[in-house]
């Protein structure tokens, strides 16, 4: 294509090198606009970094007394896992250990009958509702190994997960007589795993954090709260006719002694309908078979996790079977939704305290490499194909292909939709070594700025059961995956993409934040990695560019206020016009990247003005078509030029002739 030269155009002898020089001064121009506004960001020095979060004072770490829940120990002052989920009396008083006399049920006393009511009721509308294939798959989640089905949630990458840890089930299918016979586990969930095994480290590591104090066992016994299935109103059935020879109701799963008056189990509007293939499997003892928390939603996070910590590209994924095996206990009839929100919240704190252990630090290591090298290696994957092979799934292939529909399933699973029965809008704090969650997630950020993930992406205040003193039940580990929630002072993104080759972790040269990020603080990209923003974004604080690549992917990714290129390229590609609330200022070190998508409105609007310089660089999605014209920039007002610019689509360069106005950059083929 034959490269035109306007008058007002500087061109230099490179085919498809352009160069906008001689812009006029808006303030001086005839075309100059009269509102445009004022630069209020000075970026010759920063904000101060946020205070970042210290653990609660005044209250016993779980990190650093997890090794105390043990069934010796049995009250909340001695049982780290009864203190953290203590927040249940103010729903519910336990009758007393239950374990220390399994002849009776140590009944308790309501405390809350609203929520403890709707808690219920809850798992009788949804079991009353569900679909065959919703039965089969609280079926699978029940009979198989935790660790089996949690892999699910690796997506592409599960088959070779289960190849190469060696982890089978023996529950194939939904047998006929299920409902009459219970079918047990017989495959290998982890425990004869051997150091020939492809994945042993990760496995090892699972072993690990499971060795010590990680049971949910000791808070059921201390809780003493029923399964949902105990607790259903019996005004549907007799029990005489239900109750055979020896006092035992066959529906309900216990004796007639363990239920002597109504006010020991309350009535509920509706029955609870237990899947039919799982009746076998219930508990016969009450004493020994509590309901709050839920242990197998307990193991299925706490599996997530550790796997998380080894392979972060399937992070949120994994995070969102775990939530849904947790609700799958509910679908099942044998959990309701606060024994799942309290076995998420212990398996984080366990997950914490076991990642937490610097006895592990070597552990740690070896389970993110291990698991590294081998995936790579089976899927014949390098340090930059990894990530994407990992998400090459689709809606058929992957249940977890949807990220926005997991992001939305996982904060509803956190609350299930409970009303607020404590104060709202109390600050979010964060549990000590809780940071040590997204160590892998975020390997360029420090201990203290995880730390402010966190806390920037906590739910809100108020909820049942998630008010825990030291903050374990309000963190929402699925948003903090995405990048901070808000941006307090200044916050620096250094990533050093030279670190992939030596760490193998990607994201030290990609990642993106994906949150909406509101907030009064400044954002600075530095280093040579690129970081993306996805979110519809109002922090106000400003952005620079002083390394690496910073890319905006939605139209209001980089906030309400100034832009500066220090150095380092500001990439646009949002698919539509990003818009810039305030002034766009370059350097001669900076590159301002236009993705073109081929539409005729500009690629980036600046409502303040653009002070142009160093390099443009032009990526066009499709050919475009001699003599079109594009609009790239809008602004306020325009000023200065760039010293080179380069357009390319695809392999093809282009050439083409830049030009301004006052308030526009175009380029013409």
């Amino acid at each position: 294509m034959k490269r035109q030269v306007l008058p007002a155009v500087l061109s230099i002898g490179l085919a498809g090198l352009l160069v906008l020089a001689g812009c006029q001064n808006p303030s001086s121009g005839s075309g100059s606009s009269s509102n445009v506004s004022v630069l209020t960001q000075d970026f010759s020095s920063n904000p101060a970094e946020p205070s970042y979060p210290s653990p609660a004072s005044g209250v016993e770490a779980y990190v650093d007394y997890y090794a105390t829940n043990q069934s010796t120990n049995t009250t909340e002052e001695t049982n780290a896992a009864a203190r953290l989920l203590s927040k249940y009396d103010d729903l519910w008083t336990s009758g007393g250990w239950a374990q220390s006399d399994s002849s009776a049920y140590k009944k308790g006393t309501i405390k809350n009958s609203s929520i403890l009511s709707a808690n219920i009721a809850y798992v009788a509308s949804v079991t009353a509702s569900r679909t065959d294939e919703q039965a089969d798959n609280a079926y699978y989640d029940d009979r198989r190994g935790k660790t089996y089905s949690t892999i699910t949630g690796f997506g592409p990458l599960a088959s070779y997960f289960y190849t190469g840890s060696g982890i089978t089930t023996s529950i194939t299918s939904v047998p006929s007589d299920a409902a009459t016979y219970k079918y047990d586990e017989s495959g290998n969930d982890y425990g004869s795993i051997t150091s020939s095994s492809g994945l042993y480290d990760v496995i090892h590591l699972i072993q690990d954090v499971r060795s010590n104090g990680a049971s949910s066992n000791p808070a059921k016994y201390y809780f003493n709260y029923p399964r949902p299935w105990r607790l259903a109103n019996d005004s549907t059935i007799t029990e005489d006719a239900a109750k055979d020879a020896d006092g035992y109701y066959a529906d309900r799963g216990y004796y007639a002694s363990d239920r002597t008056t109504e006010e020991s189990y309350p009535a509920y509007s509706s029955d609870v309908s237990v899947v039919p293939a799982l009746k076998p499997a219930r508990g016969t003892n009450p004493a020994t078979d509590g309901g709050f928390p839920s242990g197998h939603t307990a193991e299925s996070y706490n599996t997530g996790l550790i796997m998380a910590y080894a392979v972060p590209e399937r992070y949120q994924e994994l995070l969102t079977r775990a939530s849904e095996l947790g609700n799958n206990r509910i679908l099942a009839g044998m959990h309701s939704p606060l024994d799942v929100m309290g076995g998420r919240i212990l398996a984080t704190a366990i997950t914490a305290a076991g990642l937490y252990n610097t006895s592990y630090t070597a552990d740690k290591d070896a389970a993110f490499s291990t698991a590294h090298t081998y995936l790579k290696s089976e899927t014949g994957t390098t340090d930059s194909t990894f990530y994407a092979f990992a998400h090459s799934g689709t809606a058929s292939s992957d249940p977890y292909y949807n990220h926005e529909a997991n992001k939305a399933t996982y904060l509803e699973r956190m609350t299930y939709g409970f009303s607020k029965t404590g104060t709202a809008g109390k600050a979010a704090v964060v549990p000590k070594g809780a940071e040590v969650l997204l160590e892998t997630r975020f390997p360029y950020l420090s201990a203290a700025q995880r730390r402010e993930v966190l806390r920037t992406t906590a739910v809100g205040s108020g909820y049942p059961l998630l008010d825990d003193d030291e903050g374990w039940g309000r963190l929402n580990l699925f948003d903090a995956a995405d990048g901070y929630g808000s941006f307090a002072g200044t916050i620096y993104a250094d990533m050093d993409a030279s670190l992939v080759t030596s760490t193998q972790n990607c994201f030290y040269a990609l990642d993106t934040w994906g949150n909406d990020i509101s907030g009064s603080g400044r954002l600075i990209k530095e280093g040579t990695g690129t970081l993306k923003l996805s979110g519809s974004n109002t922090y106000s604080g400003g952005t620079n560019v002083e390394g690496g690549v910073l890319t905006g992917l939605s139209s209001s990714a980089f906030g309400t206020s100034d832009v500066k290129i220090t150095a380092g390229t500001l990439e646009i590609d949002a698919g539509s016009t990003l818009t810039i609330t305030g002034w766009l200022t370059g350097s001669s070190s900076g590159t301002l990247k236009l993705d073109v998508s081929g539409s005729s409105s500009s690629v980036l609007s600046v409502t303040g003005k653009a002070e142009l310089a160093g390099s443009l660089s032009l990526d066009f999605a499709a050919m475009p078509a001699a003599g079109s014209k594009y609009q790239l920039i809008s602004a306020g007002a325009v000023s200065g030029g760039f010293s080179s610019v380069t357009a390319v689509c695809g392999s093809t360069t282009l050439s083409g002739t830049v030009s301004s106005t006052d308030t526009g950059v175009y380029i013409q083929f």
